[in-house]
């Protein structure tokens, strides 16, 4: 997705991980069950990944749920907590 700044491309994306997230939880089978997201930028993932963490996914019903998250790539040094905690670098130490 493109666009200028302000005109929700990060709130529909959040809306297709969710519709995918449910979709792919609730199939019958037992096959890995992940989703991955790229972004041309660290920028826009930590933006994904701190709406994630702190708003959570729409659920089924309205509920929020909270998946595990796992970024992988360099970190900003100015990181928030948030994004550094989710890092593969953070998980594995």
């Amino acid at each position: 997705m493109q666009g200028p700044p302000g005109t929700g491309k990060t709130h529909t994306l959040l809306g297709i991980v969710a519709a995918l997230y449910h979709h792919i939880r609730d199939a019958k089978n037992n096959y890995k069950r992940c989703i991955m997201i790229c972004a041309p930028s660290n920028c826009a993932i930590d933006e994904v990944i701190r709406r994630i963490k702190v708003f959570g996914l729409v659920g089924k019903r309205g509920k929020r749920v909270k998946p595990n998250l796992v970024r992988i790539g360099i970190l900003e040094r100015n990181a928030l907590d948030i994004i550094k905690k989710s890092s593969l670098d953070y998980l594995v130490a």
